[in-house]
């Protein structure tokens, strides 16, 4: 049986790698559910320097690979093919492991 702190481990690695791939000199902007989500939970990535930032945005593309963990994982519980349900929480939303 896989723990569910042994699962979410292994999808925040996967996030991290790929999210490690930003394009230099291509803009971007951070999506409003991200934006939201750092506002509800106090998460300045930048420090002083205006989002986004190299920092923010690799974290928002954890978020987003997160996000669609959860999504797809509580549609299997919702169908009964899982007994438990995940959320992203401010304790681990956007940290690569």
């Amino acid at each position: 049986m896989v723990s569910f702190s042994s699962l979410a481990c292994a999808v925040l690695a996967a996030g991290a790698a790929s999210a490690a791939r930003v394009e230099p000199g291509a803009v971007h902007q951070h999506s409003a559910e991200f934006l939201q989500f750092t506002r509800e939970h106090a998460k300045n990535y930048c420090g002083e320097a205006a989002m986004p930032c190299k920092e923010s945005l690799m974290r928002e593309a954890v978020y987003q690979e997160n996000a669609a963990f959860v999504a797809e994982h509580n549609s299997k519980y919702e169908a009964g093919e899982s007994s438990y349900y995940v959320a992203i929480n401010k304790v681990r939303p956007a940290n690569p492991v």
